[in-house]
């Protein structure tokens, strides 16, 4: 009697820590110490560079450059992700402007893919909110590819009612990751 388990200092320690990650996350997209990389996406035919995926990343100012892996299950948990899903969407069309602004080539414009996650497909604002970013930056809907997980249709029925609304709306939905989860 008195004494503390292993279990209950170990789940206490696991909370304080997942509390102060979620406090740095919130920093992170407050500090603006989250940024983009763009990985090309490449048509096969003739090595052409068609697009660009944006990949979130942080750079964290003591600790460096933190993967993905390490805070977007968290920021999804906590609905932070929210937030930080339209900044990417807003960074990813302001710098797809930058770069048709810069490209001397004479080909096709190049798009962008941009990831979202189960937690932003429920939020009733997300279209219209996509709608008046793209058309703030000069851009059409066709430009922007939104990237899914086959993790997003375990809801299948409220997943096809948004993918219908994506498409109305003249966005194009891209699967991602196909075969690596609930499909295999």
């Amino acid at each position: 009697p008195g004494t503390v388990g292993p279990r209950l200092v170990d789940d206490t320690t696991g909370a304080i820590a997942k509390m102060k990650m979620e406090t740095s996350i919130q920093e992170a997209l407050e500090k603006e110490q989250l940024e983009l990389w763009y990985q090309p996406i490449v048509r096969l035919k003739d090595s052409q560079v068609i697009g660009f995926e944006a990949l979130i990343r942080w750079r964290h100012p003591t600790r460096g450059m933190i993967p993905p892996f390490e805070f977007i299950e968290l920021a999804e948990e906590t609905q932070l992700i929210v937030p930080i899903g339209k900044w990417v969407f807003d960074r990813a069309c302001r710098d797809l402007v930058a770069l048709r602004a810069n490209d001397p080539r004479d080909i096709d414009p190049v798009f962008v893919n941009v990831n979202f996650s189960g937690r932003q497909v429920l939020e009733d604002s997300l279209i219209p909110a996509m709608t008046e970013t793209i058309e703030a930056h000069g851009l059409s809907p066709r430009d922007i590819k939104i990237e899914v997980t086959e993790g997003v249709f375990i809801d299948a029925r409220s997943t096809l009612a948004w993918m219908k609304k994506l498409e109305s709306s003249g966005f194009r939905v891209v699967l991602d990751d196909f075969g690596t989860g609930y499909s295999s």
